[in-house]
């Protein structure tokens, strides 16, 4: 399991939620999403940044 040590700022990208940017203690960034997203929302930045 992955530890937050950081918030960077919010994703500048989002249509219903703009997620939040985190740094782990590895260095590793990370989105973070707030309870309630919907599953739509909680998939959508690991399928777009697999393309990239």
């Amino acid at each position: 399991m992955k530890t937050i040590t950081s918030i960077l700022g919010r994703s500048a990208g989002g249509v219903s939620i703009r997620p939040f940017i985190g740094r782990s203690e590895g260095g590793e960034k990370f989105f973070l999403k707030p309870c309630g997203s919907l599953a739509d929302s909680l998939i959508a930045e690991p399928i777009g940044r697999g393309s990239s």
